[in-house]
């Protein structure tokens, strides 16, 4: 009876330790890649890291990486490369009745730097370099394992694009984009004073 007890308050206590969706004050990173599976051949990959402002919302800052060859007709058989840096606020929710899956909304600011290339007889010549401010909103779902680890995915989001080119340009990558990430906790204000009481 006391052992039955006993792992029944363990089990709630365990629950209850995993019911954040994120700690305030700890510090996240995150890699995350996708693949555009829609008109273009696209490849991307985003590191960051965050701090916990809330049990449900982070804040962090990021770099990314895109990669696009697109169809011969747009850029004579060529390939495009985008890098940037930006900021990024993230919202998390638990589904309802359950401590592991959930619902997040990103939002984030980034300023890009693209390079067009043309590829021909084997050797790339670049084309085009311009400069290009990005606001996104991607919503996607986590399932979060541990206290230390979460898993996210998403299928693309909406944009606004802004560049010498184009003043304001709407744009979705929704339903046509695979994103996949990993987000480990690794340390904060909290362990520190659980170490230093």
């Amino acid at each position: 009876m006391r052992k039955k007890l006993f792992f029944s308050i363990l089990a709630l206590l365990t629950c209850f330790h995993l019911s954040a969706q994120v700690e305030k004050g700890q510090f996240y990173g995150e890699a995350t890649f996708g693949k555009r599976i829609v008109k273009f051949n696209t490849n991307t990959m985003q590191s960051s890291f965050s701090v916990g402002l809330s049990e449900h919302s982070t804040l962090g800052v990021f770099y990314n990486y895109t990669r696009s060859k697109s169809t011969p007709s747009i850029f004579s058989n060529g390939y495009f490369v985008s890098q940037g840096v930006g900021v990024s606020y993230n919202y998390y929710r638990y589904l309802k009745n359950s401590r592991k899956w959930g619902w997040y909304i990103n939002g984030s600011f980034a300023a890009n730097q693209t390079s067009v290339y043309d590829k021909s007889a084997g050797s790339s010549i670049l084309n085009n370099r311009y400069s290009q401010r990005e606001l996104s909103f991607t919503p996607g779902i986590f399932f979060k394992p541990s206290q230390r680890v979460m898993l996210c995915a998403n299928i693309g989001g909406v944009s606004l694009l802004n560049s010498r080119y184009d003043f304001i340009t709407p744009r979705s990558s929704f339903a046509s984009q695979l994103n996949v990430g990993i987000r480990i906790k690794i340390g904060g204000q909290s362990e520190k004073k659980k170490r230093h009481p």
